[in-house]
């Protein structure tokens, strides 16, 4: 892919990322407190709902971009993201952006899993079904 249009695939795949969280995520930012207990802001179908539609966003970002461009991306535009919504809860507590540390590790190996089976997808269906996808190394 020309270098314009890759970095247009990476700026869009950013933007619709940011829009993933927005959508599922991005709205609540009401922390409970059970019993003195702090919990999420977020419901379990919120958090299952963000992940799904990360899954179907580099899954079809595999038609464009490689895999490892796509892990990077969207975990780091993902954990920004996240991050910046931890900020802006009330009342957080000081431990809250240790949340993140997670949220990174995960949104890479969901999205790296997936992004590289994309790839493979992509790759054989796009190309010759005899041309051998290359996970994290780029495409031939």
């Amino acid at each position: 892919m020309q270098g314009r249009r890759k970095a247009g695939a990476v700026v869009v795949l950013t933007v619709v990322t940011v829009a993933c969280w927005a959508a599922w995520l991005g709205w609540d930012l009401d922390a409970g407190v059970d019993a003195d207990r702090l919990l999420g802001p977020y419901g379990w179908w919120q958090v299952v709902g963000c992940g799904l539609c990360l899954l179907v966003v580099a899954g079809a970002a595999g038609r464009w971009l490689p895999s490892a461009e796509i892990a990077w991306t969207v975990t780091f535009a993902f954990t920004l993201a996240f991050a910046t919504g931890a900020l802006l809860l009330p009342g957080r507590q000081p431990g809250m952006a240790l949340g993140t540390i997670p949220v990174f590790f995960a949104t890479f190996a969901g999205t790296a899993a997936v992004a590289c089976a994309a790839e493979v997808f992509w790759t054989r269906h796009l190309h010759s079904p005899d041309d051998p996808a290359t996970c994290f190394k780029g495409r031939r």
